[in-house]
Parts: structure tokens; C-alpha cells; sequence
């Protein structure tokens, strides 16, 4: 669809074709692509040589903010523990056996306590 615009150079009337959602739409898709094109991707395989009976514990600590329809209902800290204990080597792989344990402190206790 042509529209006239409103700008006149020297007696002339310059008209233009609007970008309609098909345009638009197609515009999005080539400039994706070429995007996606430019991008390298690589995977990159993590190892590690871990012994036997040797023991690796993450802790990590976070304040949690329980929202309910946008408002605060609880607000909280959490722990995640995780332990993980090397049982042994099978060919180039590594068993292991670990706990995942979670503690919760409320906003004004001073001591976590295990959440079942």
C-alpha cells in the first residue's frame, strides 16, 4: 500500500511503501539467521581425575523471597549442601555417592535448621 508523505521537495511528492508484519516479520528472520550463522558454537567436555575416598562438599547460601501474585509472602535464607564422596574408578569413569542436604533460617533466627 502506498501512502503519500508529507514532504514536498522542490514540487515533488515522494511516496513510500510501509513496512507491514509480513515485512517486518521477514526483516527479523533474515537478520536471526545471519546472527545464528556468525555465532561459533563449540562444546567444551568437562573431566576430572578425582581418587578414591576423597570428598568434595558445595555450599551455597541464598536469600529467598517467596512471592505470592507479586507480593512478598516470606523471605527467608537457604543453604544447599552438597557432598560428594569418590567410591571408586570403572574404566575412565568416576563413581561417586553424595547427600543433597537443604537448610532454611527465617528472617530473624541466627541458626539454620534441616528442612525434610
Amino acid at each position: 500500500m502506498l501512502k503519500k508523505q508529507a514532504v514536498f521537495t522542490d514540487n515533488v511528492v515522494l511516496y513510500h511503501a510501509s513496512a507491514g508484519p509480513q515485512m517486518k516479520r521477514t526483516c527479523f528472520i533474515l537478520i536471526a539467521i545471519a546472527v545464528l550463522m556468525l555465532q561459533q558454537l563449540q562444546a567444551h567436555k568437562l573431566c576430572w581425575n578425582i581418587p578414591p575416598d576423597y570428598r568434595i562438599e558445595i555450599v551455597r547460601t541464598a536469600r529467598v523471597n517467596y512471592l505470592i501474585n507479586g507480593k512478598t509472602f516470606n523471605t527467608y535464607d537457604e543453604r544447599n549442601i552438597v557432598d560428594l564422596t569418590c567410591t571408586g574408578h570403572v574404566g575412565d569413569k568416576i563413581s561417586v555417592k553424595g547427600v543433597f542436604s537443604v537448610y532454611e533460617r527465617p528472617e530473624n533466627e541466627k541458626v539454620f535448621n534441616l528442612r525434610q
